[in-house]
């Protein structure tokens, strides 16, 4: 608490300990959204860490996609979607030093028909094209 400036909180008999400050949980919470509320993720963040105390912030979706520092390390990638465009996604989830798996865009509904009916199925050329005319692929 002396962190966020209520060292009265720190010293305070009520919140001496976890069961405490639990029971105590509305005021402890108030305390730390009013001091958040002043700074960015990143700047509380950064004060905290400071002070030596484990911390980090909660993203959503759209900051994890435009964080620089996760494009950086290649957790966050771009790839481009045949219908569209330019699609930010998730990168590989392991890294190794000496091997790089490429992420590339998922193939399209259907793209790959003629090779699977056609390779593992051993349907014809004629027999796939009869599943289409029939809209069943």
């Amino acid at each position: 608490m002396e962190v966020i400036g209520r060292e009265d909180l720190a010293t305070d008999p009520r919140l001496q300990d976890g069961t405490a400050r639990w029971n105590h949980k509305e005021e402890v919470d108030k305390a730390i959204t009013d001091w958040t509320m002043q700074y960015t993720k990143e700047e509380v963040m950064g004060i905290i860490a400071k002070a030596k105390v484990p911390c980090g912030a909660v993203y959503n979706t759209k900051e994890l996609m435009h964080d620089k520092d996760l494009h950086a390390r290649g957790v966050m990638t771009t790839v481009n979607h045949p219908q569209r465009g330019e699609v930010i996604v998730s990168g590989w989830p392991l890294s190794m030093s000496d091997t790089k798996v490429p992420v590339k865009s998922s193939p399209l509904h259907g793209e790959h028909n003629e090779d699977i009916y056609g390779s593992w199925l051993a349907l014809s050329p004629d027999e796939i094209k009869a599943l289409k005319e029939r809209d069943a692929i």
